[in-house]
């Protein structure tokens, strides 16, 4: 799991990774704050070492 934030300083972009799930992703600009943990809290991630087949669904 891992989320990507940039942020302003300056004239620049800055990235800054957050992939620990106990670190907390800091959205000053609207006053959020949200452990990676509970962004991820849902996602069914594969075994380790498995292979998973897209599953094509006809539409």
């Amino acid at each position: 799991m891992m989320v990507e934030r940039y942020t302003r300083q300056g004239n620049d972009w800055v990235l800054s990774d957050i992939t620990d799930p106990d670190q907390v992703l800091k959205l000053e600009s609207i006053g959020c704050q949200i452990p990676l943990g509970r962004i991820y809290a849902k996602v069914k991630f594969p075994e380790p070492g498995a292979t998973e087949e897209p599953t094509l669904h006809p539409g």
